[in-house]
């Protein structure tokens, strides 16, 4: 019963903790028509992609406070997203529980506004997939699905 007690009594500390944390909300942006699953910032700080059950990737830039792009990705939910840039080659990467992983590049620039387009599609798995990674260096993709994890090698020059 003390533990009861003890872990109740936390969990209220915890409550008030939050509670006076110092955040600032910088923004909110609006656009996904279902629950989001996954956010990722760019490398740079400078974008937010989001990925939701409504099977979208929203491209937000976050200094001007809007959506660049929303990429219409998947046949259903998406379970992940990855940001990769290398100097200014960007790519993103999409997984969805449509067992597919999509490959997408950066089209253009053009006053501030960043949009990508559509470079290939790979069937990982006949199942969907459950969750992904991207390594450290860009190079690897990982997901897993139906009890199995798959690897497959990044082409970055595509």
């Amino acid at each position: 019963m003390n533990d009861m007690v003890t872990y109740v009594t936390d969990l209220a500390k915890l409550k008030i903790c939050k509670q006076m944390a110092d955040f600032d909300e910088y923004c909110t942006l609006p656009g996904h028509s279902c629950p989001v699953n996954v956010v990722q910032f760019s490398s740079d700080g400078n974008f937010i992609v989001s990925s939701g059950d409504d099977g979208q990737v929203l491209i937000c830039n976050l200094w001007r406070k809007k959506v660049d792009q929303v990429l219409k990705t998947h046949q259903g939910p998406m379970v992940g997203v990855e940001w990769i840039q290398q100097l200014e080659s960007i790519r993103v990467v999409t997984s969805g529980a449509d067992g597919t992983i999509k490959l997408w590049k950066k089209a253009s620039t053009m006053m501030g506004t960043l949009t990508f387009q559509f470079v290939s599609v790979h069937l990982l798995f006949e199942n969907p997939i459950e969750n992904s990674a991207l390594d450290g260096g860009h190079q690897l993709f990982a997901a897993c699905g139906g009890g199995h994890v798959a690897t497959v090698a990044i082409d970055l020059d595509r």
